[in-house]
């Protein structure tokens, strides 16, 4: 809430698991390899980066790994 009592959205950071996700694609895993590892089906992979992407401001994959790097997330 600000101070006049209005609810603000912020926008929140990475979650656990997304930080986990780019580590692993920082590291050179493919979305499919880290489905396999996770036990999820590739597209999920590709929807949690989706989403991610305007956390960070990120426009791509890489983009996303070059600024968690950056900001020390991973």
């Amino acid at each position: 809430m600000d101070c006049r009592g209005l609810i603000v959205e912020r926008p929140m950071g990475p979650t656990v698991r997304q930080v986990q996700m780019l580590k692993l694609a920082s590291d050179g895993l493919t979305n499919k390899e880290i489905a396999n590892e996770w036990g999820l089906a590739e597209q999920t992979v590709k929807n949690h980066f989706a989403a991610l992407y305007p956390k960070l401001g990120a426009h791509d994959r890489a983009h996303a790994v070059a600024l968690a790097l950056k900001r020390r997330l991973i």
